[in-house]
């Protein structure tokens, strides 16, 4: 029996009966497994940048800062509705990818994507299609409304600053769990996400990353786990938070995460 990215034979389902403390959460989904509790740090409110650097960023150590968010105009601005009005959105064109669990898989490499416009992709995803996008903010009208949240009001932050993203999707979508390639600060504006994380050594040990054919990505389907072929997985120190909205989660630089947006 073998659970990989490209398939899933599931004959090995008796070892769950025969031996339920070894194969706990044997051919589920990833987390599942009874995985040691890595514990994150959590603060409320938002840190200032000298304190964010010196403390996370440069200890490259996660932290969670629950309703940072919350003073941004944009988090009760950004609405489906507001959206909609503006007519520079109804030319552009983000990557949009279609997610069906029961087809794909969490970490199938053929998830169909498409570019659409973001007027179309929010009258589908309304509709309950199953999409998600992904895309760096390009549109002035947009960029002009982004605020500066206070972990970022520093002048060596502020030269390195790279992209703006807005991540959209119409909710039960699972990413892969793959490696963070930049420091990622991750705001949630509505809704609900439950991210896994993973620290890179540990990723690499437990979750076979150095053994992939895929770089940055494990080589097992995330969806259903095999763990007669990839036991370590259910020993790996694993973090599992809840975000709401107006929560920042920073995610340092090469940890691994799989984002799973709730319904």
């Amino acid at each position: 029996s073998v659970c990989t990215l490209r398939h899933c034979n599931a004959s090995s389902e008796h070892l769950k009966e025969q031996f339920p403390d070894k194969f706990k959460g044997h051919l589920e989904r990833l987390g599942n497994q009874g995985q040691p509790k890595l514990e994150i740090e959590e603060i409320q409110g938002c840190l200032e940048g000298p304190e964010f650097l010196k403390s996370y960023v440069y200890a490259n150590k996660p932290v969670v800062m629950r309703g940072c968010g919350k003073a941004l105009s944009i988090l009760e601005k950004w609405s489906d509705e507001y959206l909609l009005k503006k007519e520079a959105l109804a030319y552009w064109r983000p990557f949009v990818e279609e997610h069906h669990p029961k087809e794909n898989g969490v970490g199938a490499l053929n998830v169909p994507y498409t570019f659409m416009s973001m007027h179309t992709f929010l009258a589908k995803y309304r509709e309950g299609i199953p999409l998600k996008m992904e895309q760096v903010i390009d549109i002035e009208e947009l960029q002009e409304e982004i605020q500066i949240l206070p972990p970022l009001r520093c002048a060596r932050t502020l030269r390195q600053l790279g992209d703006f993203k807005l991540w959209f999707s119409s909710g039960g979508i699972e990413e892969k769990m793959m490696h963070t390639t930049k420091d990622v600060l991750r705001m949630i504006l509505d809704g609900e996400e439950e991210i896994l994380l993973v620290d890179p050594i540990d990723a690499s040990k437990f979750l076979y990353m150095d053994y992939s054919e895929f770089v940055g990505l494990p080589p097992f389907n995330q969806q259903r786990i095999d763990l007669s072929v990839y036991p370590l997985v259910k020993e790996t120190p694993m973090a599992k938070l809840n975000l709401q909205k107006g929560d920042l989660l920073y995610i340092p630089l090469l940890w691994a995460r799989q984002i799973r947006s709730k319904p």
